[in-house]
Parts: structure tokens; sequence; C-alpha cells
């Protein structure tokens, strides 16, 4: 008998007595698998079963694992792969560990028809043609003749410049200069350097029609110029003068995100962003990458601080604002870099959203009272700035940032678009040509012989009838990350380089995005040497974000990288029926979990269990412990929910992350300010029926 066969019979043999042991165990607590024609299962009863077909049924589950054992499947750890003959899951490329991460088809049947529908329909110019466009090196140019302009009701323009106002600590506040400074409707207008934001007004101005009403605007057009700011500049020389061996070879590090698109979602809409970055650009996509909260502000300030919702609140968020919070940006700062932070939906911001945002201005260049500017110009789907899609706005301003930038300034710049694809699952493809004409831009003008690009999201569609279908909750917990590097980048950190790629089908998340952009800053920490004795340090101390240079163990779990159940995505979830007592007693619960939520405020009624729409399971062996993940609806607000709710082994429940609303709250929530209670709360003044009272009953609660 040769090693192999050895070994063989030796794991044949820990298997059967694992198998023992486990059944044995099973039978104490009233555990029995219930068989049915596509696969086994597992419940919790009451009362005990007969022990001939309990000995049968595990019998033949034993022959089945020693059946594994001799043929192994090479589809091991999937979802169901065995089973499905048109799997939904795709052979994931490290199964047999913890954590196998889903390898999603993103053009599998189920969706095709939302897929097909394509994009919604609108046209940025129905209301403001688009009469100038600016250029990188500071100036207006016309883009009708006299003739042309005179049609359109404009006879002359001026622009009136826009800054927050000196010593405002409103997020929110912006003012015009008192002067309107002359466009020429026949040749360029060359911008001053310390005008940053403008608003082009014309006479008599624009009509158009909003409902049945006819609008005359004189605010016809907005611009955004990017110029060097003497504070800023003085700032970084006296930074490099302090510095003992600055760093020649610091790299910018550009971040441009997209709201609300999943990996998947972004082949399926953005096509050829997609294999431009990979193909042309050599981009390191990240398939693992899983979020850590429901929304955009909890995945996106653990990326930039490596901190999540609960320890932001209690650390450093003072009165609703963020100024003192360890924002990256902060750290590349006090290196000499100059930073950037803008959004295109300052109202929704992220950082905004029912709280305060900033006091000062987070960064050297601020875009939000630009982004105020354009929301004044915004159409009625929100995609808007003005004449031009607001996506497009965004994409011209990274440009105008690299191009004043030049090749020597080193800058950090974070840009986040929300209007494209937040509210459209396709809306994505609008925005796919004016992307690659941008990367396409930006390497032609090697500016990436010195940038890092970073291109990301910060979760799937939440809402809408893709979280209805089973690649929905999937494709929600996988948001899109690509990692673009300049190529001496990739020979200099040979080491770090090869990580990056290996870690490709890892388990990542946005805390690992935080370290590896500490990383960036410091490039000394991932030479050869630095990365082999870190990765010794790995190796005997856990922590939760690990920078994407360093190697990432294929033995990660959700826990361990501090990810909670219910975002996680390599858990082993089973249908099971929405008739099932646990599954009605688990949604039963979640319910009663909002309405603790909305106990707090008065002007919400009270939520009562509708329907559940779907419910599958899983058994977590090591805690003792059963996770349901259920949609279900509510009255009186016609609200779609999905919520990971836990059976401990002694019968208590308890919430795993937050019950997430799957349909659009739209005005229902008015009467509240709060982010947590916008999803629930349906304001009593919509139904003045709908009742306030409060009977909660506890259910052997853990909360």
């Amino acid at each position: 008998m040769n090693l192999r066969d050895k070994l063989c019979r030796r794991r044949k043999t820990l298997i059967v007595l694992t198998f023992l042991l486990l059944n044995l165990y099973m039978a104490m607590v009233d555990v029995y698998f219930v068989k049915d024609e596509n696969s086994w299962w597992l419940s919790i009863k009451s009362g005990n079963g007969n022990a001939s077909s309990w000995w049968s049924s595990a019998a033949s589950r034993f022959q089945n694992a020693i059946n594994k054992v001799v043929e192994p499947n090479p589809h091991q750890g999937d979802v169901e792969a065995e089973q499905i003959p048109d799997p939904l899951f795709l052979p994931s490329s490290n199964t047999g560990f913890p954590c196998p991460i889903p390898k999603l088809d993103p053009f599998h049947h189920s969706i095709e028809s939302l897929v097909f529908e394509g994009p919604r329909s609108f046209n940025c110019e129905e209301r403001y043609p688009i009469l100038f466009n600016s250029t990188l090196n500071s100036t207006v140019i016309p883009l009708k003749s006299v003739e042309e302009a005179e049609k359109l009701g404009i006879k002359s323009c001026c622009y009136k410049t826009i800054q927050r106002p000196a010593g405002s600590t409103n997020d929110s506040e912006i003012e015009y200069s008192d002067t309107c400074h002359p466009i020429s409707l026949t040749n360029a207008t060359a911008i001053p350097p310390e005008h940053e934001f403008l608003a082009i007004h014309c006479e008599p101005g624009l009509h158009f029609r909003i409902g049945n009403m006819t609008v005359l605007s004189t605010l016809v057009d907005v611009h955004a110029f990017v110029h060097l700011k003497p504070n800023v500049e003085e700032r970084i020389k006296k930074t490099e003068e302090r510095q003992l061996e600055p760093n020649k070879e610091n790299v910018n590090v550009l971040i441009l995100g997209l709201d609300s698109v999943s990996r998947m979602n972004f082949i399926r809409s953005m096509p050829h962003s997609h294999s431009f970055l990979v193909n042309n650009l050599s981009a390191v996509e990240m398939l693992g990458y899983n979020i850590v909260g429901y929304n955009t502000f909890q995945n996106v300030v653990a990326a930039l601080t490596s901190l999540n919702e609960k320890e932001i609140n209690s650390s450093c968020q003072n009165q609703l604002a963020f100024d003192n919070c360890p924002f990256i940006w902060k750290n590349f700062s006090q290196r000499g870099y100059t930073t950037s932070f803008g959004e295109d939906m300052p109202t929704w911001g992220i950082f905004n959203y029912e709280m305060a945002g900033f006091k000062k201005p987070p960064t050297d260049y601020y875009l939000r009272p630009f982004g105020h500017l354009g929301e004044i110009m915004v159409d009625s789907k929100n995609v808007c700035n003005g004449p031009r899609l607001a996506w497009h706005v965004l994409l011209d301003y990274i440009q105008k940032f690299a191009y004043t930038m030049g090749k020597d300034k080193r800058y950090f710049q974070f840009i986040w678009s929300t209007a494209l694809t937040h509210n459209g699952l396709n809306d994505g493809q609008l925005g796919d040509k004016a992307f690659v004409s941008t990367l396409k831009w930006f390497q032609q003008e090697e500016h990436l012989n010195q940038t890092v690009l970073i291109v990301a999201s910060d979760h799937g569609a939440r809402f809408g009838p893709i979280v209805q279908l089973q690649q929905g909750p999937v494709e929600q917990r996988l948001p899109f990350l690509y990692f673009v590097v300049p190529p001496w980048f990739k020979k200099k950190y040979e080491q770090a380089y090869e990580n990056l790629k290996a870690n490709q089908d890892k388990l990542t998340t946005p805390y690992d995005l935080y370290e590896t952009l500490a990383d960036l800053l410091s490039l000394e920490r991932i030479t050869r040497l630095e990365i082999q004795q870190r990765e010794r340090d790995l190796e005997q101390f856990s922590t939760r974000g690990i920078s994407q240079f360093l190697p990432i163990s294929q033995n990660r779990t959700c826990e361990m990288a501090g990810i909670e159940d219910h975002y996680c995505v390599c858990r082993n979830l089973k249908e099971v029926s929405t008739n099932n007592s646990d599954v009605k007693e688990a949604a039963r619960y979640a319910v009663h979990f909002i309405n603790l939520i909305l106990v707090d405020f008065p002007q919400c009624s009270f939520l009562s269990l509708a329907n559940i729409t779907s419910a599958t399971v899983g058994i977590d062996w090591t805690y003792q412990i059963k996770q349901f993940l259920i949609f279900f609806e509510t009255l009186p607000n016609n609200a779609s929910f999905e919520a990971t709710v836990v059976q401990r082994r002694k019968g208590s429940w308890s919430v795993s992350g937050t019950i997430d609303r799957t349909n659009l709250y739209g005005n229902q929530s008015h009467c509240v300010n709060s982010r947590e209670a916008k999803l629930y709360c349906y304001c009593i003044d919509l139904d003045p029926e709908s009742s306030s009272e409060k009977p909660l009953r506890l259910i052997n609660a853990v909360i």
C-alpha cells in the first residue's frame, strides 16, 4: 500500500468517526435530517423520530460522504451546484475553504428580462441646450452662433462665481458673487485663477415647461475649474521642507466611485469600461469584495477611515458632523499631497443625508458648492446637471484636476457618482462610452504613469425587481473594485503586486481597501523585506483590515474580516418553505424588531406582517445557531424588507446587521430625519386610521 492509499484510508476513517459522533450529537438535541428530491437539510423539531428510519437516513448520508471522498466533486462547496442543471452559481476557484466566493453569471436567464429593459429615457438638453463648453486650460467656449443663440432667446451672457461663505460652518451654504462677469458669445473667454465655480446667466433667458407651467430661467449653465491655490501650494512647500528624505516616487491616488453597482451589473451595464480596464489597463479586479454594511455611508466610511458606523458615531462624530474623523485624505495631506473630494448629488451626499457633513471644507478642493448649484438645474430623474449628465460633469472634473496637477504634483482625489446609477439598474449604459473616453485620455496623456486608479462601488442594487430574485441579494453584497497601477510600480513592488493579484479570489472588504490606501501613502511599507516581515506578523496577529498588498488567507471567514452574518456572501443557505413555523416566527420577530426602533418615533405607524415572500435557512454548528434570510412585506406601508434573523439553540431570536428595505420609501417617512427610521417609518399623517399604539411583545428577544 503506497502513501497516498494510506492517507486516503486514514481520511475515510476520520470522516466515519466524525460523522458518527455528529449524528450522535444531533440525536441528543433532537435534530434530524429532512430529505427531499433535491437535497437534504436540517430542521429543528420537537419530539422523537423513528430510530430505524433515522439510521437508514444516516447510513445513506454516510455512503454519500464516502463517495465524495473517493470521487471528489469539482463543484463541492458551490451553492447547490450538484442539483441544478443550469447553475445560478458557477464553480468557485476557492472551493473547499471557509468562504468560497460565489461566481455568478452576469447574464443568467433569471435576470434577462430586467437587463433587456435597457436604461431609462431622458434628454438632458430638453430644458437646457448646451451653449458653452469649458476647457482644461480654463476657458469657456461658445457653441452656438449669435443667430442660433438669439433663436433660443439668448442675447447676452455673464457668469457669477459660487463659493462656500468664508467661515461658514454650514456645509450646504453657498453664496454668489455680486459681480456678473461678461462672457463672449463669439470668442473664448479666459477664466481667472481665483474663479473656481461658475454659474452662467443669460438674458432674457430660456423658456421651458415643467408640468403645466412655463418657466423662464436666466441660469443656463454651470462649470467647474481647477486652478492651483496659493494657500495649498504654500502648505505643501512647507511640508516638503520638513521632510528629511522626500520620496519622489510617491503615487497619486484617484478613487472613482459609482453608487449601487454590483460587480455583475458593472459588467452588464458598462461592458466597454470593464473590458478597457481589464484588457487595456491590466486592472486587477477583486472578485470577492464584500460589503460591510447596508448603505453607501457604512461602506465608504469603512474604506476611508477603517471604522464602522458605530465606531464613527462613538469616537469622532460631533453634532452629526465628521470633521474630527480620521479620514485617509488627512494622512495624505500631512505628507504633502493635494486633496480633493466631490459628489454629484450633495443633498443625498454620503456625509450629508440626514447628517451635517463638514463644518469646514474637508479637502483642499471640495466640489460641494458646485454640486448644490448643479442641483438647481437638476432634471426630474436626478441624472442631469443642467445640459449634461452629472456623470459626465464628474469625469470632466477629474480630467481637469489631473491636467492642473500635472506630472509632478501629488494628489489624493475621491470622487463619488450617485446620479447615474442609484435609481436605475441599467442606467450605467448611458455612462459607459464617456467613461472609456476618460480612461483613454488618462492613458494617452500618461497620467496613469504616476497614478494608482481605483474604480469602486459601495454595494449592488438594493431596490427593484432584482432584489427579489435569487441572484439579487448575492449581487448586492458583491460590489466591484478595480486597481490600475503604473507599469514601474509592478516591477519595483513586485511582491506587493503579486499579492494583489493573488487576492483577487479572496474575501476582501472596505476595511482592507483602507489598509491598501495607507500602503499607497507610504510605499516603503510594501518593499519585499517589509512585505515578508508583515506577512510573519499576520500569522501571529489577527486584524480586521488587511492591505491587499499582503497575502490574504484562503481560510479567512466573514467574522475574521469584520462582516456581519447578514452581509456575508459565503453563507450556505438552503430554500425553506414560507409556511415553516420557524420561518413565520422569524418574520414576526423581524417586524417586532422594526417596531422596537419605531417606539422612539410616535409620528410613525407600527407595522404588521402582511406576507412572507421567500426564505432560506442555514445552520452554524460552531455557534449552534440557525440563520433565516427572510423576505417579507408589511402593512400599512406596503413595504418590502430583507432580514437575517438568528435563532439560538434555546429558542431566543436576534437580528444580524440591518433589516434592509428593498422597495423605495419615497415620501412615506417624510416626518422623520433619522436615517435608520426612514427605512421603516410610515408617517401617521398619511393614514389617520393607522395605529401608533405600542402593542409590543418580546419574543425571547436577544437584542
